[in-house]
């Protein structure tokens, strides 16, 4: 059964960005009245052309990028509040980014035992003498 609790609201989410003083509009909009409520439970897909703001969005959710208009609640409240009351590095590990291509997010001088620890360790989610021995079960468990 799906809840109806409304885990992320954005409503009529605006991102401009400023261009040269030689161009006749000195703005250039990524991101156009966006709207959308993502419920527990469920999973949001964001498709669209390169070039159509998707990336521009998720910035913007995950706080890389202020927003030039609109409305943003996570759990009810205005994001800036709910980071206010919770802090930055809880928000963070609620609401992050997944891209398309693991080539172009991963980085491949680092090994995968990083990738895995690192998030581990930035977040304090395991004793740090603890963290190998969680890498190597998580490894194993995929196999």
């Amino acid at each position: 059964m799906q809840s109806n609790e409304v885990i992320l609201s954005v409503k009529n989410l605006v991102k401009d960005f400023p261009l040269g003083q030689s161009v006749k509009s000195n703005l250039m909009r990524a991101v156009n009245d966006v709207s959308f409520e993502l419920r527990k439970g469920e999973a949001l897909a964001i498709v669209g052309e390169s070039g159509s703001g998707k990336s521009t969005g998720a910035r913007i959710l995950t706080q890389i990028y202020d927003k030039t208009a609109g409305d943003i609640h996570f759990k009810g409240v205005p994001i800036n509040e709910y980071i206010e009351q919770n802090g930055q590095l809880e928000y963070a590990r609620q609401v992050q980014m997944i891209f398309q291509d693991p080539f172009g997010s991963l980085n491949p001088v680092h090994t995968i035992y990083h990738h895995i620890a690192r998030p581990l360790m930035i977040h304090n989610r395991a004793d740090k003498k603890a963290i190998p021995q969680l890498v190597y079960d998580l490894l194993d468990w995929w196999v």
